[in-house]
């Protein structure tokens, strides 16, 4: 079984904290220092079309069975899973949006949620494996339904922060918290299907978790086949055992002191530097710097180009759902009807995305309402077919309908 060397993750973050500033894209020692506060000057659009090359639709099914609120969606090669954090279900429906299935139900019983904070499904898609943040377990499932297995984390003893799929039959969980009569633990332990421990790292001292207002910022996604790992404020790989350094966010202004721990301890004045991720050539991430009144933030979409070595700011561009509006987007320029929105505070964000696909879902409403506006009129689509496609779609549903699911595919 494949591992992973996370005893040196610890050595490896502990060592980038010292590093200092590079020159926008400048390679030093394979590292790539990104100045994300030069970034914010650079203002500069990018359209849909320059990552994906196709769109579909998903009217998922309506039934008074299977209706939702304001769900998330897990999209895989057969299925779109559906699962709403404190109604406590994780509904099934196919590909073309026929309704197959619910899983689970509320309670503290076997194979019961309390809130299901994660879904995560494995490539054969023979099972899925839930983590129910509100009673801290895990719960495996058969894609038919059967419970498979369960395991608990009791929190006087142990607390998850993070859960996230790194490969076709293993993932991770990351602590933050342990038995509070150890002064240190392992942060990370890498698990397969069935919950056996493959790996566990980073070994952290309690003193650093009491002190640290950083502590839950760990994340991981997968790209061809190999795991990243952003912590504080660089981007690592794991690959085959060697830990990798690739990126540094470079905040400079309003930084904590060294640069190593960019999140603000609450009430002080800091920038704040968010979560990473890929969209084929394209590294995103978001940034926030203090606003004029105490406590305010303004935020930005910072993309790197990394064929181009080119580092720039998303625009802000209107958006209709919410009257007056803006956000920072990629501009929709594949079928026209609403832009990418990247911040997660807006009612129409990313909502899944893989290395082969961005998925949106939208409320019937919304898209009526947007629709009638005619923003799609004033923009040159690179398919316009498709657009007609989604708007008759549109037409024919009800405004009680579940929503229509936005498939963009990556080049």
């Amino acid at each position: 079984m494949r591992k992973f060397c996370l005893h040196l993750l610890f050595l490896a973050l502990v060592s980038f904290g010292f590093l200092g500033c590079a020159d926008e894209g400048k390679a030093e020692n394979e590292i790539i220092t990104l100045d994300l506060m030069e970034a914010t000057k650079n203002v500069k659009n990018l359209n849909l079309s320059e990552l994906v090359d196709d769109v579909e639709y998903v009217k998922l099914e309506t039934r008074e069975d299977c209706t939702f609120g304001l769900g998330r969606y897990l999209v895989t090669d057969n299925y779109i899973v559906v699962f709403e954090e404190y109604k406590a279900s994780v509904l099934f429906f196919s590909r073309e949006g026929k309704y197959l299935r619910s899983i689970g139900r509320k309670g503290n019983g076997p194979g019961e949620f309390f809130r299901v904070s994660e879904v995560i499904a494995f490539p054969e898609e023979d099972c899925l494996v839930i983590y129910d943040g509100g009673a801290s377990k895990l719960i495996k499932y058969s894609i038919k339904g059967d419970l498979l297995l369960e395991q608990s984390y009791p929190r006087n003893l142990e607390r998850i922060s993070s859960f996230s799929k790194l490969g076709s039959d293993y993932f991770a969980l990351v602590f933050s918290s342990m038995d509070m009569d150890k002064q240190s633990f392992n942060r990370i332990q890498i698990m397969d299907k069935d919950f056996e421990i493959l790996d566990s790292g980073f070994p952290v001292l309690r003193q650093f978790v009491e002190n640290s207002s950083n502590f839950n910022k760990i994340s991981f996604y997968l790209k061809s086949k190999t795991t990243h790992i952003l912590d504080n404020d660089s981007l690592f790989e794991i690959d085959e055992g060697a830990l990798i350094p690739k990126f540094h966010f470079w905040i400079k202004e309003n930084a904590r002191p060294e640069n190593s721990n960019p999140w603000r301890p609450e009430g002080g004045p800091y920038n704040r530097f968010g979560g990473v991720f890929e969209l084929g050539n394209y590294l995103m991430c978001d940034f926030d710097i203090p606003g004029e009144e105490e406590g305010s933030f303004y935020g930005y979409s910072i993309v790197y180009n990394q064929e181009t070595q080119s580092l720039f700011t998303l625009p802000e561009l209107r958006w209709y759902i919410r009257e007056n509006g803006t956000e920072a987007a990629i501009f929709n320029d594949i079928d026209g009807i609403h832009h990418i929105y990247m911040a997660n505070y807006t009612n129409t964000p990313i909502t899944h995305f893989t290395e082969k696909m961005i998925c949106k879902a939208f409320d019937i409403i919304d898209l009526k309402s947007y629709i009638e506006d005619k923003t799609h009129e004033e923009i040159e689509v690179k398919l316009p077919k498709r657009q007609a496609e989604l708007i008759e779609l549109v037409e024919k549903s009800e405004l009680e309908d579940n929503p229509i699911v936005q498939i963009f595919h990556l080049k």
